[in-house]
């Protein structure tokens, strides 16, 4: 983005939920945000489970993700709100497919990967419950007016989709990441820039 003229300041910290970008957002003096472009990237973190908690107690157990999918909307809607308040546009990144073979074997290292499977039913629960939370990650963009920013199809297209990923299964590749910022320049280039907009805030 730098490139488009942007000045681009990176508030996003690995792990961070949308409660972790609620309270970010409330450290970031309202003077640095007015006329800026947040770009927000939540979802993967919010729908991830205590692993080992689920390896310990299987179907015994009873498991929240770290953002309860009843409140996720609601919560990713408000932090919208409290952008926006402050005098700053919002672009929301949908979420990037797994592979949840992959990020099974990552998530069950050193686990009882039994009981895991066994409360999952079947590894590929892992890809239906992320991409669940990307059709309501879609559904706030929509709902809220903010542009979405589609980084989820060109992984879904492609057909070397096994180099776009990392070992994990879940976080991309340095030639991931290529797709992800041709992606926002892009998208920056085209509805940002007539505007005069230049700055920029990811969280």
């Amino acid at each position: 983005l730098s490139q488009l003229g942007f000045d681009v300041v990176n508030k996003a910290r690995m792990g961070f939920t949308l409660r972790d970008g609620l309270e970010r957002i409330k450290e970031i003096p309202a003077s640095d945000m007015d006329g800026a472009v947040v770009i927000l990237g939540f979802g993967g973190n919010d729908c991830d489970f205590d692993w080992s908690c689920v390896s310990e107690h299987g179907k015994e157990g009873v498991y929240s993700p770290k953002t309860p999918d009843d409140e996720y909307e609601m919560t990713y809607s408000s932090l919208i709100e409290s952008i926006r308040e402050r005098g700053a546009d919002v672009a929301v990144t949908n979420l990037v497919p797994i592979d949840a073979n992959r990020f099974f074997s990552h998530i069950s290292k050193d686990k009882d990967s039994g009981r895991i499977l066994n409360w999952l039913g079947d590894i590929s629960m892992l890809y239906r419950w992320h991409e669940y939370y990307n059709a309501m990650t879609e559904r706030v963009a929509n709902e809220t007016g903010s542009l979405l920013l589609d980084i989820r199809t060109p992984y879904l297209r492609s057909h070397e989709f096994s180099s776009l990923l990392s070992r994990d299964g879940i976080h991309p590749t340095e030639k991931g990441y290529s797709i992800i910022d041709a992606v926002i320049c892009s998208s920056f280039e085209a509805v940002f820039c007539h505007q005069g907009q230049r700055g920029n805030i990811a969280v």
